[in-house]
């Protein structure tokens, strides 16, 4: 099984992850949940 780190970024009702090892691999939502 692959594993993989991704970058979690934001505040308050704003927040975001990346993936450095996946090129254009990103999400967003209102919470870090």
């Amino acid at each position: 099984m692959t594993h993989y780190i991704g970058v979690l970024d934001g505040a308050d009702n704003v927040w975001g992850i990346r993936v450095p090892d996946l090129p254009g691999c990103h999400g967003g939502g209102a919470s870090p949940e």
